[in-house]
């Protein structure tokens, strides 16, 4: 697809009351609901021993009071999107997903 702006702002459309954030600085107080999402990876692809090409893996996580937020599949019907998991810590839900792009 493109690169990590294209992506952020591809988030940010996705509802403009939640905010997103790209690897913020640990002890950064943060705005709920919001979406936070770093580069986790690069997936290469290999012909004949190569590598010709490859897209940025990026770990996106969903933070919000509520557990029933529409925005949930919106983020799912990203491409190349997939969920990875769900858990709660200091009465936050975390939605965890896997993007390429």
């Amino acid at each position: 697809m493109g690169q990590r702006i294209d992506l952020h702002n591809v988030l940010c459309a996705l509802d403009t009351d939640i905010r997103v954030y790209y690897q913020p600085p640990e002890g950064m107080k943060l705005t709920y609901p919001c979406i936070v999402y770093n580069l986790s990876d690069k997936s290469t692809r290999y012909a004949n021993n190569r590598p010709y090409g490859w897209k940025n893996l990026y770990d996106l996580t969903y933070i919000s009071r509520s557990p029933d937020d529409e925005i949930l599949d919106q983020i799912g019907l990203l491409e190349g999107c997939r969920f990875d998991r769900h858990f709660i810590n200091d009465n936050l839900h975390h939605y965890v997903y896997t993007i390429h792009f």
